[in-house]
């Protein structure tokens, strides 16, 4: 999220987001593990991709871990087809 807000130059809202996130005790919030970061690596190299999308195979290995298939979003750039 960082990196996003960083691009859109909004690096300022950071604190009141991450006291929303705090609110919304029913989201459940997951840690970046190491093994997310190994795996993001291997997806880069086996895929081919660039790593301007590291933030985005950092989040395809958290949700190759934790075994989740699809997100529905309207953002563009979550549905926008690599390799």
């Amino acid at each position: 999220m960082y990196s996003y807000l960083k691009r859109k130059r909004n690096e300022e809202v950071i604190p009141v987001f991450l006291s929303f996130l705090k609110g919304l005790t029913s989201l459940q919030k997951i840690e970046t593990t190491i093994l997310d970061f190994e795996e993001a690596k291997s997806l880069q190299s086996q895929f081919n991709l660039p790593w301007s999308i590291w933030d985005d195979l950092v989040i395809a290995a958290q949700m190759k871990r934790l075994n989740i298939k699809e997100v529905n979003s309207k953002t563009k750039t979550l549905t926008k087809s690599y390799g």
